[in-house]
């Protein structure tokens, strides 16, 4: 996560604070032209941890977000998007989690001899590393790292970094709005967590292609389940249906960049392929996907298993929101 979750209470008043799976868990995914909001809630009369979607909402904004500076303008609008949601959560206990758009996040394996100590010594090196190439004075980042293990005698950690002037741009924004951030993350972390116990199950190493409305992602892991691999693009442009993107080309490039991957390094290999995108989206998609990889390709569904979605599903609906409103 680039945020820790919020201290909270103290532990006296905690005990009364119910837990993440009893309570109604919005989440928000943030684009440049608008944001995403999905509200799942614990399905009543069941045991089990499975929840249902109660809402879905798209709210366009006024000013692009994630393009040059942030400004005090910028994070005004973002607040006034966002006060609805408050409203819509008062008087409960909701917990918000934030699914921030991968292309605004840098994500990078390192294979090391030794590993810096966490603190100081591992955010000089993780500066050095995400600056590597940039200019003399480099935009002060945000981080947070991950271990991995080990693979041929070397570990393995994971390094995300955030430009922390969006990071802190973003957590002003909800702050005005009064909403109190339980998670804030990468839109690819909501996603994996969301389908870790499914893609578990199938075993084997994997990549998963995630198509939302204003950009593309691709992720890959090993044998072992641990991510290795991650790349994310935007659209020009938001998409309103799977014909406003490049879709040959983005198949092209997600292929050439599976490729490079399985190429790069020993007994690297990516043995299934799995598709998440807007559920009008996904068949299209498959069709192109498995023209070019000889019939791979499984979609992957956002209902049934954890979650229970409405009759009819949310057409629209960023999978990156829904994923985020599942409490972790």
């Amino acid at each position: 996560m680039l945020a820790p979750k919020s201290p909270g209470l103290n532990k006296a008043l905690n005990y009364f604070w119910p837990r993440s799976g009893e309570s109604p868990c919005i989440g928000v995914a943030l684009g440049r032209r608008a944001l995403w909001a999905v509200q799942t809630s614990p399905l009543p009369e069941k045991s089990d941890d499975r929840r249902q979607v109660d809402w879905s909402e798209r709210i366009p904004l006024e000013f692009p977000l994630f393009e040059g500076e942030p400004s005090d303008q910028t994070m005004s609008q973002l607040a006034r998007a966002l006060a609805p949601l408050f409203d819509k959560a008062r008087g409960t206990y909701s917990t918000f989690q934030v699914a921030l758009p991968d292309p605004l996040v840098k994500f990078e394996v390192f294979e090391l001899e030794k590993v810096p100590e966490a603190g100081k010594a591992m955010d000089e090196f993780l500066t050095w590393r995400f600056n590597q190439g940039k200019e003399e004075s480099p935009v002060p980042l945000a981080f947070a790292h991950q271990l991995l293990g080990s693979e041929d005698g070397k570990s393995l950690v994971l390094g995300m970094a955030l430009e922390q002037k969006w990071l802190q741009a973003v957590q002003r924004a909800f702050e005005r709005a009064l909403i109190p951030l339980s998670v804030t993350d990468m839109a690819l972390g909501h996603r994996l967590h969301f389908f870790h116990d499914s893609l578990r199950e199938k075993a084997g190493s994997g990549a998963l292609l995630s198509f939302e409305s204003e950009y593309w992602s691709l992720a890959l892991w090993d044998k072992e389940d641990r991510p290795r691999f991650a790349r994310s693009k935007w659209w020009k442009e938001e998409a309103g249906k799977l014909g406003d993107i490049p879709l040959a080309a983005t198949v092209l490039e997600a292929e050439r960049t599976i490729r490079s991957y399985v190429y790069s390094g020993k007994d690297r290999s990516v043995e299934k392929l799995y598709v998440l995108a807007p559920e009008e989206w996904l068949g299209g998609i498959l069709k192109a996907l498995r023209e070019r990889t000889e019939g791979n390709g499984e979609g992957l569904s956002l209902d049934g298993g954890i979650l229970q979605m409405p009759a009819g599903g949310f057409r629209g609906t960023a999978p990156s929101a829904i994923a985020a409103a599942v409490g972790r």
